[in-house]
C-alpha cells in the first residue's frame, strides 16, 4: 500500500493503481473484478470500499480520481450511467491536464452490449475487452494498462484464478 503525505501538515493522502468508474447494473462483474485486482495485489479505488457512510458521495469520488493513477471506464449491459458519466468526464479532463496526466483505459466486461462507436469519447484510448468473458489472458491485458508490466510477464497467483473462473458464471446467469 502506497501513500504520499499531502499539502496539508500531518495529513497522509492514500495512493490508488485504479479508479473503477461503473453503472451500478453492473455490480456483480465489478465486484468480481475488484476482488481480483486486490487478490492480484493492485489497489482499486472503488466507492463500495472506500466511501465511509456519511461521507459526501461526490466529494470522495472527486478525491479518489485525483488520488488513481489510471481510471477503468467499466462498460457492461447497459449505457453509461449518471455517476459514471461525470467521473469520465472529470477523467478526460484529468487526462489532458497540464499537471497530472490520467492514463484513461475503457474496459469492455463480458456482459458489455457497446460497440466502439457508441463511446466515440474514449475510441482513441486503447480498449480492453473482457469478452466473451473474464479469463487469465484477458485480466493479464487490464492489469498491464494499470500497471505497464506486460501481459507475458505477469503470473496470477491461484486466488485469482478462482475468482474468474468465478466471473464467467455470473454472467452466465444474466446477474
Amino acid at each position: 500500500m502506497s501513500s504520499e503525505v499531502s499539502g496539508q501538515p500531518g495529513v497522509c493522502v492514500e495512493s490508488f493503481d485504479v479508479y473503477l468508474s461503473y453503472n451500478e447494473v453492473n455490480m456483480p462483474e465489478v465486484n468480481l473484478l475488484y476482488r481480483a485486482l486486490k487478490a492480484q495485489g493492485i489497489k482499486p479505488w472503488f466507492d463500495k470500499q472506500e466511501i465511509r457512510p456519511g461521507l459526501r458521495k461526490l466529494t470522495e469520488m472527486e478525491r479518489g480520481l485525483k488520488q488513481s493513477k489510471t481510471i477503468a471506464v467499466l462498460l457492461g449491459s447497459e449505457e453509461i450511467g449518471a455517476w459514471q458519466g461525470e467521473q469520465i468526464q472529470a477523467g478526460l479532463i484529468m487526462a489532458v491536464g497540464v499537471q497530472e496526466k490520467k492514463l484513461i483505459i475503457p474496459v469492455k466486461l463480458p456482459s458489455c452490449s457497446f460497440d466502439e462507436e457508441s463511446i466515440a469519447f474514449l475510441a482513441n484510448r486503447g480498449l480492453v475487452s473482457l469478452l466473451p468473458r473474464l479469463d487469465e489472458y484477458n485480466f493479464k491485458v487490464l492489469i498491464w494498462g494499470i500497471t505497464g508490466e506486460k501481459p507475458e510477464a505477469i503470473l496470477l497467483n491461484s486466488s485469482v484464478v478462482n475468482i474468474l473462473s468465478a466471473c464467467s458464471g455470473v454472467v452466465d446467469k444474466g446477474l
